[in-house]
């Protein structure tokens, strides 16, 4: 199973995938200005990020300390239901 935090560990992986997932979260929040999930893209019971003033994601709270999750550097912020 992936691990993010595993993934992005210098003495677990190599520095080769580090910086290809950096590089890819960087070009998606930054360069695009889009969170790493798309837009419309669904999460359980139907939610969905959503583009308001800035995007929002209804899973990013309750996924921050999950170590298989990007949460934790997606521009995203929460979205209040």
């Amino acid at each position: 199973m992936f691990n993010l935090n595993e993934t992005l560990d210098p003495h677990k992986s190599s520095a080769e995938s580090c910086i290809i997932i950096f590089l890819s979260i960087l070009y998606a929040n930054y360069i695009l200005e889009e969170p790493v999930h798309p837009e419309e893209g669904e999460f359980p019971e139907s939610q969905k990020v959503l583009k308001k003033e800035s995007y929002c994601c209804p899973a990013k709270e309750g996924n921050l300390e999950n170590p298989n999750a990007f949460c934790r550097l997606c521009m995203a912020e929460q979205l209040d239901l």
